[in-house]
């Protein structure tokens, strides 16, 4: 069969995230700024990276993406040339696409309309269930338009082994991988959240532009079970968590209502919405305590949002800046057991512990590529020896530190081996105390599971 067609609006999807993203804060380009090696960034981005690390006084700072020095114009951030042809491409794409006349000699499908002309051959979409607007896959059934399972290594459920893969990259101690980059409903196109339910289901945010608001539920092994879209035409879910009863709980941007989190089943049928007016508000990542608190953090204010075990608005903590109690795009969240509240600071290349009320305990790591240093950490997550895992993305690596911030290794290296500027973007620990990553880059995603627990499984 011939391939499918890219449309038009895929074919969009894929230029504003491949082009039209900046590296810094994954958002789409403001007023991007080239420098000498061809990366752009947002100018505020690029401002704050510079100003927070405290280049401005050396006049010199590495690009975010491939670390060549740059030196700074006399005038500042300011100085750098805008990327006209950035601007140009974004005010293209966004302008919305024209439909294509229909042609006379053709039937509403476009196929030939000549009584003669051979039937065209229609292909059987797989059965599904449709409830609302959820759809619980079967993976067995094939669907050459929708492909229903992605490619995965199969693992065995009891005392998994490493994937024999040796001599592709980022392969060592990995038991299984799954899901691809596609602009296909089963498939990833810009994944962000990550968490890992009750009996082991991966549970994985997509903010791709075509399907911009999809949570995907893969089995343990892999295997896509389900999928549902957080209602509203403009709403973005945006990272994952587990609740107490093993309800799905998403951190939403844009919704309806301004909530700012919503609690679903397995089923996709939304239970609950929660926190009203946060429209100026922009939810990054989710996490929940054992006493069942709600930890969310906010890009736009820069700040972490807590909530009640009965998702009431508490309090919130940090402001913009480089200090202690300060962030610079805090991405992602998470706790401890001892209720900690742990914070990858991606504008300053460092994880801030808090206690359960906002008060500032420590922090570990600094810019750079040396052991124990970090560059945009992203996703973080704890095992169940309260090491804390990070998916340090500008070093293309995932590490690990103790509790209190002592390097313990690195898990995996050389991510942009795998495909050109492939990152790990998040983490999670699955219940055997294995570690999930999920890796994002130029047209591709994919999630990795590799040994880190003794003897345990996935």
């Amino acid at each position: 069969m011939a391939n499918r067609p890219v449309s038009a609006m895929s074919l969009r999807s894929q230029i504003k995230e491949n082009y039209l993203t900046c590296a810094i804060c994954f958002n789409p380009f403001d007023r991007p700024k080239a420098l000498p090696c061809l990366h752009t960034f947002c100018l505020d981005c690029l401002r704050d990276f510079v100003t927070s690390r405290g280049y401005e006084s050396t006049g010199k700072f590495p690009c975010p993406v491939c670390r060549e020095d740059t030196t700074l114009p006399t005038e500042g951030v300011k100085g750098f040339p805008d990327n006209y042809y950035i601007t140009s491409l974004k005010d293209t794409v966004e302008k919305p696409a024209r439909p294509a006349p229909p042609c006379p000699d053709r039937g509403p499908m476009g196929f030939a309309s000549h009584p003669f002309a051979p039937a065209p051959v229609q292909t059987a979409r797989p059965p599904t269930i449709v409830e609302g607007d959820w759809e619980k896959v079967t993976p067995e059934t094939p669907e050459p338009l929708y492909p229903s399972v992605p490619e995965m290594v199969t693992v065995p459920e009891t005392m998994p082994s490493p994937c024999d893969q040796s001599g592709l990259p980022c392969t060592a101690g990995m038991l299984l991988k799954f899901g691809k980059w596609a602009a296909t409903i089963n498939d990833f196109q810009k994944p962000y959240g990550l968490t890992v339910g009750k009996n082991g289901e991966f549970i994985i945010t997509d903010r791709g532009t075509d399907h911009s608001n999809r949570v995907l539920v893969f089995s343990k092994s892999g295997e896509i079970l389900s999928r549902f879209a957080c209602p509203g035409q403009h709403t973005k879910a945006a990272s994952v968590a587990m609740t107490h009863d093993n309800n799905i709980m998403v951190a939403i941007n844009n919704s309806p209502g301004n909530a700012i989190m919503q609690e679903y089943n397995f089923d996709g049928k939304m239970l609950k919405s929660y926190g009203d007016f946060y429209r100026h508000d922009k939810p990054s990542g989710i996490a929940i305590s054992s006493k069942n608190h709600v930890a969310i953090t906010n890009l736009e204010g820069h700040n972490v949002l807590l909530f009640t075990d009965q998702r009431k608005f508490s309090m919130k903590f940090g402001w913009k800046g480089s200090g202690d109690n300060h962030f610079m795009f805090p991405q992602f969240v998470t706790f401890n057991h001892k209720d900690y509240i742990i914070v990858s600071d991606s504008g300053n290349d460092c994880i801030k512990l808090f206690d359960s009320t906002g008060n500032f305990k420590r922090k570990f790591g600094e810019s750079g590529s040396a052991s124990g240093c970090l560059s945009l950490p992203m996703g973080i997550a704890v095992d169940d020896r309260n090491n804390i895992i990070v998916a340090d993305a500008g070093n293309f690596r995932v590490e690990i530190f103790t509790s209190k911030g002592q390097h313990i290794r690195t898990l995996v290296k050389d991510t942009d081996l795998i495909s050109s500027n492939v990152k790990p973007l998040n983490v999670a620990v699955t219940k055997g105390n294995n570690i999930a990553v999920l890796f994002s880059g130029p047209q591709f995603a994919e999630v990795r599971v590799y040994k880190w627990g003794v003897g345990s499984t996935i």
